[in-house]
């Protein structure tokens, strides 16, 4: 999320807890960068949901959402795919015999 996000995010707090204090720079800063690494519509939704349910201000790990890594295990395994039906093809018109496993002698 932007830093005018993360801000967003607490002005919110302040405004919906009174004893959420915001005076303190040093604390602001360790909100601002702990909120800048995560997701900005999952933190929010996140936050509502405890402004719902709780009559105290959340702390970062209340309300602390991140984006799921991005898996490229399936892109992989598509290539992975493709490269071994290119040998199977390059070998099959090679006349290439695999050995034979030594279980099956």
């Amino acid at each position: 999320m932007t830093r005018e996000e993360a801000i967003k995010i607490l002005q919110r707090i302040a405004a919906t807890y009174a004893r959420f204090d915001l005076s303190d720079d040093k604390n602001v800063d360790i909100w601002l960068e702990a909120l800048e690494d995560m997701s900005y519509p999952l933190v929010r939704a996140r936050l509502k949901e405890h402004t719902r349910l709780k009559i105290f201000p959340p702390v970062i790990a209340e309300i602390a959402a991140y984006d799921a890594p991005e898996n490229d295990f399936l892109d992989r395994q598509k290539e992975w795919r493709r490269d071994a039906e290119k040998r199977i093809q390059r070998d099959r018109a090679s006349g290439y015999v695999p050995p034979r496993p030594p279980w099956e002698s």
